[in-house]
C-alpha cells in the first residue's frame, strides 16, 4: 500500500479477515438456500395433499345416489389413482356427452330398435329414464359403456312376486304421482321404498369419474338375465369388459315365466342426479311425432356409436 493510499484513508484488510468474510458469506448463502428448499418442499407437499383431498372429496353426491355415497367416494379414489385407464369426462354434461359413452352391445343395432330416454311409461305412470335396446337376444353380452369402477352388481337377486308387482303398479296409478324412486319422484316409506329399483330387475352400476362441476358420471344397466360372476364392487372395468347379459328381469316376462317376453337391455346414463336424454325439456314425458321420434332414435344411436369402429364386431 502506498503512502498516497494511506493518506486517502483506504482501510486495510488482511488476508485472514478476507477469508473469514468469504466463508461467512458462503455459509449464509447455504443456509438461505436450505431454508428456501425446505419451504418449497413443504409448500409442494401441502399443495399435493390439497390436490389429493380435492380428488378424494370433491365429488358431489346427488340425492338420487345418496345410498351409494361411500362406495362412490371409494370408486372416485380408484378412478383418480388409475386415471390412465379412464376416458376424460371433465366436460361431460347433460346437454353434451362429448362422445364419452359407447355402445354396450356389439351386434348391429338400428335406430328403430331404440326407445329414447324421457318417454312416458303409462303402465307405471312415470317417465322412462333410460335407453332401451329391443330386438336383441337373451343372453347377449353387455359391455361397460365406458371405463370405470363398479359400484353395484346384483349377484344375489330375487324377483318380485306377481302379486307384489301388481300391487306396486296399482299404487303408482292410484296413489303416487309417478314411480317412487325416479329422478323426479322420491322414494316412499317401506314396505314400498324405491319402487323403480324393484321394477328394474337385476342391475349393474358403474362410476366413471366426475366433470368440472364435480358431478358423478354413472351408467346403470338393468333387466339383466345374469351378471359376470368374476366382476365385483370396486373392480375397474373397461369398454371391453362384459358386466352382464341381456335378459328380462323385473319385467312382466320374468313374472310370467316367459323367457322370451320383454327381453331387452335398459341403460341409464347419469350426469349428477339427472339421466341423459336428447329430448328438449318440454318433450320429456310426452309423445313426439313419428318424424321427431325417428330423429331422436338416430341421435341416441349416433351418440353411442362414435367410439366403436364397427358395430358388427363380435
Amino acid at each position: 500500500m502506498s503512502e498516497h493510499d494511506e493518506e486517502l484513508g483506504t482501510p486495510t484488510i488482511n488476508k485472514i479477515e478476507s477469508l473469514r468474510l468469504v466463508i461467512t458469506g458462503v455459509m449464509v448463502t447455504l443456509a438461505l438456500s436450505i431454508t428456501l428448499c425446505v419451504c418449497l418442499y413443504y409448500d409442494s407437499s401441502c399443495n399435493t395433499t390439497s390436490v389429493r383431498t380435492q380428488v378424494y372429496k370433491q365429488v358431489t353426491i346427488p340425492e338420487y345416489f345418496a345410498k351409494y355415497k361411500d362406495v362412490i367416494m371409494e370408486a372416485d379414489r380408484k378412478v383418480s389413482d388409475n386415471v390412465w385407464q379412464m376416458r376424460p369426462c371433465m366436460h361431460v354434461c347433460i346437454q353434451d356427452l362429448h362422445g364419452f359413452f359407447a355402445m354396450p352391445l356389439r351386434q348391429i343395432v338400428t335406430p328403430k330398435q331404440i326407445r329414447v330416454p324421457g318417454d312416458p311409461r303409462g303402465y307405471r305412470k312415470g317417465v322412462h329414464q333410460g335407453i332401451d335396446f329391443y330386438g336383441i337376444n337373451s343372453g347377449d353380452p353387455v359391455y361397460a359403456s365406458a371405463p370405470g369402477v363398479v359400484i353395484r352388481i346384483d349377484k344375489r337377486y330375487l324377483p318380485l312376486e306377481k302379486a307384489k308387482r301388481n300391487e306396486l303398479l296399482k299404487l303408482c296409478e292410484t296413489k303416487w304421482n309417478g314411480t317412487p324412486g325416479s329422478v323426479v319422484t322420491p322414494r316412499v316409506d317401506e314396505p314400498y321404498g324405491n319402487v323403480l329399483d324393484k321394477l328394474s330387475g337385476r342391475q349393474v352400476l358403474v362410476y366413471h369419474g366426475k366433470n368440472t362441476q364435480n358431478e358423478p358420471i354413472i351408467s346403470l344397466y338393468a333387466h339383466l338375465s345374469r351378471v359376470n360372476d368374476k366382476v365385483n364392487v370396486n373392480d375397474i372395468v373397461t369398454s371391453d369388459s362384459i358386466i352382464g347379459y341381456v335378459g328380462n328381469s323385473g319385467t312382466s316376462g320374468e313374472i310370467s315365466g316367459n323367457g322370451l317376453l320383454e327381453n331387452h337391455l335398459h341403460i341409464e346414463l347419469f350426469v349428477g342426479g339427472m339421466y341423459w336424454t336428447p329430448k328438449k325439456e318440454s318433450e320429456i314425458g310426452q309423445r313426439q311425432s313419428v318424424e321427431r321420434y325417428a330423429s331422436l332414435q338416430a341421435t341416441v344411436l349416433k351418440e353411442l356409436s362414435g367410439l366403436i369402429p364397427s358395430q358388427s364386431k363380435q
